[in-house]
């Protein structure tokens, strides 16, 4: 039950469908893509699981966020009949494949509602280096991604396997408490969609991501006014030869040249 306290506390728990009324208007289209909005990436943080559950002290895990504004937000306007969206699918849709839905939708609500609105740009890897030697083999400085697993979620691999989904979440091995996090949180969101199994989890090491594993790998969700940011965990799958505290540097650079870095500590004494 420790890993259902923690999303409880980490992301907003989606309880309840938005219900049609008496008097709501219903739009109904047929898009040519599922992703139907997207949202720039302003920033990255990273939580301690430890203020959410109990850690593995021999697998400890952080949270990374990755935060935007709704202000900011580029829409796929299918309100506007007139509208062309020809731009939308040339910039955004097309590299994913996401050009051939075209299923007929009925929502009270904008489609992020059902579908989600998916961060851009994509990230191109994940990289986490430490201010003091982490071990023999990974000094100040270096790329921890050897030892350091990514357990996020995608849109991609749904998209890509034709609209269909790739197993259920019962298909996934758990290696990690931050595994077992993430597939708590797909059954979560699965429960409440019409496409249940749209995200796929992505678990790997960082060093052995590949671009196509960073597409989509978040959706930011607006349910009854309360936003669920999109995250993904980061476990250090060894200790550091060292019980003490660690300054680290998590990097992501995107696809649109832009990098985006976030400074954390954790204290591996703390953590016995």
């Amino acid at each position: 039950m420790k890993r259902v306290a923690f999303i409880l506390m980490s992301v907003a728990v989606i309880t309840s469908m938005i219900g049609c009324k008496v008097g709501d208007e219903i739009h109904r289209f047929s898009p040519l893509c599922f992703v139907l909005s997207y949202v720039p990436l302003d920033s990255l943080s990273v939580t301690m699981a430890e203020e959410y559950c109990t850690v593995d002290t021999m697998r400890p895990f952080v949270m990374v966020t990755q935060h935007s504004s709704w202000e900011s937000e580029i829409d796929y306007n299918y309100w506007d009949k007139g509208a062309d969206n020809g731009w939308f699918v040339e910039k955004y849709s097309s590299k994913y494949g996401d050009v051939s839905f075209n299923e007929e939708l009925a929502v009270v609500e904008g489609p992020e509602y059902e579908h989600g609105t998916y961060i851009t740009p994509d990230m191109m890897g994940v990289t986490v280096t430490s201010t003091a030697d982490y071990d023999a083999e990974h000094l100040a400085g270096t790329d921890l991604g050897d030892i350091i697993r990514y357990s996020g979620v995608s849109a991609y691999p749904f998209i890509r396997n034709g609209y269909a989904a790739i197993g259920s979440v019962g298909d996934y091995k758990s290696e990690c408490q931050a595994d077992s996090i993430v597939l708590d949180y797909i059954s979560w969101f699965n429960r409440y969609r019409d496409y249940p199994n749209c995200l796929t989890p992505i678990f790997k090491q960082c060093d052995e991501l590949t671009e196509e594993d960073l597409y989509l790998n978040g959706v930011k969700v607006l349910d009854s006014g309360e936003v669920v940011d999109p995250f993904f965990c980061l476990t250090f799958m060894s200790l550091t030869e060292e019980k003490s505290v660690h300054d680290f540097t998590l990097t992501m650079n995107g696809d649109d040249g832009k990098v985006y870095t976030a400074e954390f500590s954790y204290d591996f004494g703390g953590a016995e």
